[in-house]
């Protein structure tokens, strides 16, 4: 009984010492009319990225599956859109691809669903971020993985 105890104390104790996922995060609210704001929060585990900020939209513009354009103002700055529908906040990690160098994967999960109640109207609404980096990136180094809603 007491070594199960132990044991069990123990592998708490590891569990809470253990570091972080890698990466830095950025944060940053879109204008949502739904709840007032919608955090996004991106993990940057290349070290490219110096700022995030939400981007204002065309909605004609935005793709039903994830996408990223380069910024046409700035060559060191990204565009990412993605739908939502009734979410709550979004979840982003930019990480470089196993395919070789020079290449990224960027994931982008739309977060938690609110639900159809509290006034959500069920339609998608497209989001966006422009992320702004060290140097410019090639959009065609990124693969964009993640699904619409």
């Amino acid at each position: 009984m007491v070594r199960s105890t132990l044991s069990l104390a123990l592998g708490v104790l590891i569990a809470a010492c253990s570091p972080p996922p890698a990466g830095q995060l950025w944060k940053t609210t879109l204008p949502n009319s739904e709840a007032g704001g919608l955090p996004v929060v991106l993990r940057d585990e290349t070290g490219l990225v110096t700022s995030i900020e939400p981007l204002a939209l065309d909605p004609s513009q935005v793709s039903s599956v994830p996408a990223v354009q380069a910024d046409p103002n700035d060559p060191s700055a990204l565009l990412v859109t993605w739908l939502g529908r009734c979410d709550t906040d979004a979840e982003l990690g930019l990480k470089r691809s196993h395919r070789g160098t020079g290449q990224y994967e960027l994931n982008v999960s739309p977060g938690s669903p609110s639900g159809l109640g509290g006034g959500c109207a069920p339609v998608a609404v497209g989001r966006g971020i422009r992320v702004r980096t060290s140097s410019a990136v090639p959009v065609g180094s990124i693969v964009v993985n993640g699904a619409g809603p």
